[in-house]
């Protein structure tokens, strides 16, 4: 063919056109990758209020054209070069079809928690559902649903909007319409009025509630929302605070049942808690780890979950291993503490060899992929997709246990910034050169890393735990952890220190106070948690005087977990509050922490405030009445009691003798019972009648463990019952035999 004759010119580019328009329709139609769609997407989202954009556009769409006219081959190289351009454009600009992905409880320890909406089981936690999923499986429902659990609290004079502080049974949400509008649409769950909340559930047609092994959990609104992030794809990631109400006495009748048996658990206890391990185990934890007594049963139930005999094999550690990391794949990720966690470090104590070989495994896993982690200060949730999620477990375990047969790979891999944080961990000269020049490096960038490696490098300092570098760490952490970046970083790394190091060391203390980069309110949260010789010092220093909101911060905190190290700081806020220019309302709070502190100088504080006799006595008397406490260690207290004449205090302690619960207490009630005075007589026989009460709730709560352990009542059943709560057409009223349906 010629190609200076015209007619094979055009029957080329007739050829050509033939040839090549399926291209060109893609280029022009496709919905996804179409200039004709890209455009109606982006004047439809208001692009084109940018001049640039417009002008850049008609450019691209100008030389298309042109190529198309003259450029014949090279025209169809150019149209896929400009949908590229406009694809990219469009996804980075966030414009174009968005598909929504709902995922909810990846970020919360308890996992395995069935989700439900409008009485459909979507699947367990951590869920992942899309929305065309969503709404091909869950049908609108018009109406409210019937309430048949709704904690409220009870109604007073002044509180006319207990039901914004409610957690429902079903709790009204369409995550994907919040999230489609921009900003979200998140106003309703903020709202503080209940007929402001009653409005929006009137027309809400999506309800969701939870449940877990049987046992159902409450959710208020104003924490059932969650983040969004994405390309085309946009992820909702929601963590919704989950309650369980029959969690709390469910465990408190195992524990009751387990002092009873000498914390000496049987195996039907044992098999109880393991049905029930994802409700129970985080709450019995706590408790374990403030409390020795319950160490035994904790090791007892890794060991009965797992079948860790006491002098296990290296096939039994290597069998366990391998169990623990087809979990964490199946669920997506690891929460420390865990009966996970515990178990990898419990065998790994005894033969590490099959976790070094797991280990090395897990290194030729695919890399990429997503990542992440979530933590409270008692738990830590990390994540990773694909097969790379079983590498957590293992690296959870040799940074506890530093296997010198890794060391040398470890160190040859942390050239690209890999296992620093377990490097770091081993007590080596070389681990200490390591990560100085590793910290050094990122002292020293600029630019635009500066910020992400910064807030990288204080996060890596928490996972490091060794006394040769623990200077270095925090002089890094004092000099660079500024600003509102690092801030998480910083209290993730001080969190770390007071959970693991020696509470009883005054060095923790001292630093948070001279040289960690926090607040004077911050400073003094940490500080009250350690319990040490300088604590009330530095305290001290960080309240000025008159400063009374600091003060409080400290009183609230004490009220949850006391510290005796702050014995002095109570009393000084007692005596503050108690004179005349203190405002008096925090007497009680201080009542409480009192009665939880017991050490020898709140001791001789009372002691003294008691022998004044008069209004501080009876002050005294007053609070240690009113309040809701319940210590033999206060039982110094009844000798005092004893020695009393006036009748009003003598009336007031007699109504203590039941909260201090010992011996003495009670015999004292049992001589006061028979008191000639008719007023002191029968309070000192109420007191009694509660001893009895206590006697058979006692033996109730043998009963209900018993057929709890043995599976004749569920939990749910310890649940005192309530009245359903249904919607009369305007707002949520308890049912009655009138309005039952």
């Amino acid at each position: 063919m010629n190609r200076d004759n015209p007619i094979s010119r055009k029957l080329l580019n007739v050829t050509l056109f033939v040839l090549l328009s399926p291209l060109y329709a893609v280029f022009l139609f496709d919905s996804g990758f179409g200039v004709i769609g890209m455009l109606g997407r982006l004047v439809s989202e208001g692009a084109f209020a940018f001049p640039l954009v417009y002008l850049l556009l008609l450019g691209y769409i100008a030389s298309v054209i042109w190529l198309l006219w003259r450029g014949k081959v090279l025209g169809p190289l150019v149209i896929l070069f400009v949908m590229m351009l406009l694809q990219s454009f469009s996804t980075v600009s966030g414009i174009g079809e968005k598909r929504y992905e709902l995922q909810i409880g990846a970020g919360q320890p308890m996992l395995g928690i069935d989700v439900y909406c409008n009485g459909i089981n979507l699947g367990q936690t951590p869920l992942r559902i899309s929305e065309a999923e969503f709404r091909k499986k869950v049908t609108p429902w018009q109406t409210p649903p019937k309430q048949t659990r709704l904690s409220i609290e009870e109604p007073s004079p002044d509180d006319i909007d207990r039901f914004t502080k409610a957690k429902y049974f079903y709790t009204p949400q369409d995550i994907f319409e919040m999230h489609k509008a921009w900003p979200p649409n998140r106003h309703r769950y903020f709202k503080s009025r209940n007929k402001d909340i009653f409005e929006e559930m009137s027309s809400s047609q999506y309800w969701w509630h939870f449940e877990k092994d049987g046992c159902l959990g409450l959710t208020s609104l104003s924490n059932f929302s969650g983040g969004a992030g994405g390309g085309r794809t946009i992820t909702i990631d929601v963590n919704p605070n989950i309650e369980f109400p029959s969690a709390i006495r469910h465990l408190g009748l195992l524990v009751h049942h387990l002092a009873n048996s000498d914390y000496q658990p049987s195996p039907q206890w044992l098999e109880h808690f393991l049905k029930y391990k994802g409700l129970l185990f985080m709450e019995f934890y706590k408790q374990a780890k403030g409390d020795e007594k319950l160490q035994p049963a904790l090791r007892a139930l890794v060991r009965a979950e797992f079948g860790i005999p006491e002098e296990p094999s290296e096939r039994d550690c290597t069998r366990v291993v391998d169990e623990i990391l087809d979990r964490i794949e199946k669920v997506g990720c690891f929460a420390v503490p865990s009966l996970e966690s515990l178990a990898i470090e419990l065998v790994g104590q005894d033969h590490y060899r099959p976790i070094v070989d797991r280990f090395l495994e897990s290194l030729r896993a695919p890399g990429g992929g997503s990542s992440g982690t979530r933590s409270s200060d008692i738990w830590t949730t990390y994540r990773r997709s694909g097969k790379r999620v079983r590498q957590l477990p293992l690296e959870y375990a040799v940074r506890k246990l530093c296997p010198d047969e890794l060391y040398n790979r470890l160190v040859y891999m942390s050239r690209k910034g890999a296992y620093l944080d377990i490097i770091g961990n081993y007590q080596r000269e070389e681990s200490v050169q390591l990560i100085t020049y590793h910290l050094r490096q990122v002292e020293g960038q600029g630019g635009r890393f500066r910020r992400s490696g910064m807030m990288q490098a204080t996060r890596l300092c928490a996972k490091i735990h060794n006394p040769e570098l623990e200077e270095i760490l925090r002089n890094f952490i004092h000099n660079n952890a500024i600003g509102r970046d690092n801030e998480f970083g910083v209290r993730e790394f001080i969190q770390s220190r007071i959970n693991t190091a020696d509470p009883n060391s005054s060095d923790m203390a001292s630093w948070i106070f001279h040289w960690a980069p926090l607040n004077d309110r911050e400073k003094l949260e940490y500080i009250s948690k350690l319990n040490t010789s300088q604590t009330h010092h530095y305290l001290s220093m960080l309240l000025p005087r008159g400063n009374q909101s600091l003060r409080e911060d400290v009183i609230s905190q004490l009220s949850r977990k006391p510290n005796p190290s702050l014995d002095q700081f109570i009393i000084d806020s007692y005596k503050w509050y108690n004179s005349p220019q203190g405002p008096g309302y925090y007497l009680a709070n201080l009542t409480d922490i009192i009665v939880n502190t017991n050490t020898p100088a709140i001791r001789r504080f009372l002691t003294d405030l008691w022998n004044k006799a008069g209004k501080d006595r009876k002050t005294l008397l007053g609070h240690l009445q009113h309040r809701q406490w319940r210590a033999p260690n206060m039982n110094w207290l009844t000798p005092l009691f004893a020695e009393l004449t006036g009748k009003d205090e003598r009336l007031m302690a007699a109504k203590i003798l039941s909260k201090i619960d010992t011996d003495d207490a009670w015999q004292l009630a049992e001589k006061w019972a028979g008191d000639t005075d008719p007023d002191i007589a029968a309070a000192a026989r109420q007191q009694l009648d509660i001893r009895r009460n206590r006697l058979e709730d006692e033996q109730q709560f043998i009963r209900q463990a018993n057929d709890l352990i043995a599976e004749k009542i569920k939990p749910d059943e310890l649940l005192a019952p309530q009245p359903a709560y249904i919607w009369n057409g305007k707002k949520y009223v308890p049912q009655t035999q009138d309005n039952k349906k």
